[in-house]
């Protein structure tokens, strides 16, 4: 019986210590003893004062140690203890860990620059052109009218940089004519005064004689808006096979 008494007196004693347990939990969540940590990796001190203000916590930078990031720029927080989203008391310090930046180098600029010539830079700086976009611009051909990264910026993700190169000025364009059935020396003629490129082709290639010669066929067909760099093609034949 003695026994029976002292087990039961060992559950009491446990369950009465569960329920202070849980009756001071509850008490410090109803009164707001405890707040999760919010997340003020990447914000500046200032940004992270005030957060952290906010939950009734304190900042505490380690002075000691600083860590290199190319995602977070430098002086900014790289690392915060206890991480986000943790439930702490109120009034606890939050430490902090900041960026030295990017161990990477800077970014050159290569806007004004070749391709071959913004290729050879970058690789210098331990970089490498991925990707190029050409349109047009009133930039001379093949020189670089932009940049991703922008010059001038570190910790960039990736080793990889993309231009933006320029095709030159817009051609101008002009609506193809109706050379069918017309000789091709007029043709010629006509492509040649408004400095069109052109190709003939014959349907029977012995046939030299130009001034015998009839377009059959053409490509563009009439009416096509023509840029002045696009080439016009010619098929030719003699009158009898027009």
């Amino acid at each position: 019986m003695k026994k029976i008494g002292v087990f039961f007196l060992i559950l009491t004693i446990g369950g009465f210590i569960s329920f202070l347990s849980f009756w001071y939990t509850l008490r410090f969540e109803v009164k707001g003893e405890t707040v999760k940590t919010p997340n003020i990796i990447g914000k500046t001190i200032d940004e992270a004062v005030r957060i952290l203000k906010k939950e009734n916590l304190l900042l505490e930078i380690n002075l000691k140690r600083k860590v290199y990031s190319d995602y977070i720029e430098k002086g900014n927080i790289a690392i915060q203890i206890p991480e986000p989203g943790k439930i702490i008391k109120k009034g606890r310090k939050i430490e902090v860990i900041l960026s030295k930046g990017s161990r990477r180098d800077v970014v050159p600029d290569v806007v004004g620059m070749t391709v071959e010539e913004a290729s050879k830079k970058m690789n210098f700086h331990g970089l490498k052109v991925s990707k190029i976009a050409s349109v047009y611009s009133d930039k001379p051909e093949g020189i670089i009218i932009a940049q991703s990264p922008e010059g001038g910026l570190s910790g960039v993700f990736n080793d990889k940089v993309k231009l933006l190169v320029s095709k030159g000025k817009r051609p101008a364009r002009f609506e193809v004519p109706d050379f069918r059935y017309l000789p091709l020396v007029e043709v010629e003629r006509f492509l040649k005064r408004y400095r069109i490129q052109y190709v003939v082709k014959t349907f029977a290639n012995q046939i030299r004689d130009k001034h015998i010669l009839f377009v059959k066929e053409q490509y563009p067909m009439p009416g096509y808006k023509l840029n002045s760099d696009e080439t016009i093609t010619l098929k030719v034949v003699m009158r009898e096979n027009l």
